[in-house]
């Protein structure tokens, strides 16, 4: 085969490129050659992210280490990708951490916000910490992000839908959660207490063990109508709205075990509107508002909660 010459040729004009050829010529020996050269000469590669997957391939190797001293100054890959370096598959190597630390820190939390499923699993291989210090230092940052990690490692602390199962990371978890809660204070601490409170508070008062032995839908109603709604708690599943009010019609699930019906809160959002006006800029309203020119308002609308 010719690829791995050519590839050779490219690289020497621009080791880039080489990486590149690979995405629009699927060949196995092209792959191959692009894989040596990057692990052979990394230094030259580190600010091309997508020659990252070459250096570190697929699972962690024997002497791989040697490889991957340039892996702490590699640009920055996208969140999806750092978040699996956790993995077990890696080996727990400490430079590859450190890297996958770094990135996950580097990005906004508007991102890495949407993988906390992904951060949570990764706390069955953190043998070194590295992901315990990321929740930790992130939901100092972030309110949002800090609730809904308690959130999720409460739902992973048992294996059934009846919460009598425990699953063996439930210390682990429970150790987390205690730590990230201990570690906030005023406002954020008010807010922890008004948005769990709220939802520990409707469990227990709610009683729909014996639902299916008598009408569904007139006991849900009957329990549905307990709820006293604290306002500006949000649900869980949507965190950008605010609750305002409840429909007192509940809806059975056949799932019953792990949901018994869906309740249906009034949210209210801000929405952030652009003043796209050209004479805005020539009437003074840059004395008004800052450069930008955003508005905005609140909506309204009934979404279901679990």
């Amino acid at each position: 085969s010719t690829w791995p010459g050519v590839v050779r040729t490219v690289w020497e004009v621009d080791p880039a490129i080489a990486v590149y050829l690979t995405e629009r010529f699927k060949s196995p020996a092209a792959h191959a050659e692009v894989q040596n050269l990057v692990r052979s000469n990394a230094s030259q590669v580190v600010d091309t992210p997508e020659d990252s997957r070459f250096l570190i391939g697929d699972s962690f190797r024997g002497g791989q280490r040697r490889e991957l001293k340039c892996i702490i100054a590699w640009v920055s890959v996208t969140p999806v990708i750092a978040v699996t370096f956790f993995e077990r598959r890696h080996g727990n190597d400490p430079l590859l951490l450190q890297y996958a630390h770094r990135v996950l820190k580097q990005h906004p939390v508007d991102l890495t916000f949407f993988l906390v499923s992904q951060v949570i699993q990764a706390l069955w291989f953190d043998d070194l910490g590295y992901i315990a210090r990321f929740i930790f230092e992130t939901a100092k940052a972030s309110q949002l992000f800090c609730h809904q990690i308690i959130w999720n490692m409460k739902a992973n602390c048992y294996k059934d839908d009846a919460a009598e199962i425990e699953d063996p990371m439930k210390p682990a978890l429970d150790r987390m959660t205690d730590m990230v809660v201990d570690s906030l204070f005023g406002d954020a601490r008010a807010f922890y207490d008004q948005e769990f409170g709220f939802f520990k508070s409707q469990q227990g008062n709610l009683d729909l063990r014996e639902t299916e032995a008598f009408h569904p839908k007139a006991k849900i109603d009957a329990e549905v109508a307990k709820i006293v709604v604290d306002i500006g708690v949000y649900l869980p599943s949507n965190p950008d709205g605010r609750v305002i009010d409840i429909d007192r019609s509940g809806r059975p699930l056949q799932s019953h075990a792990k949901a018994p019906f869906v309740a249906t809160f009034k949210v209210r959002k801000e929405r952030i509107i652009i003043d796209s006006n050209p004479e805005s800029l020539l009437n003074g309203a840059l004395e008004k508002r800052p450069l930008g020119l955003y508005l905005s308002n609140m909506i309204c609308g009934w979404e279901g909660g679990v």
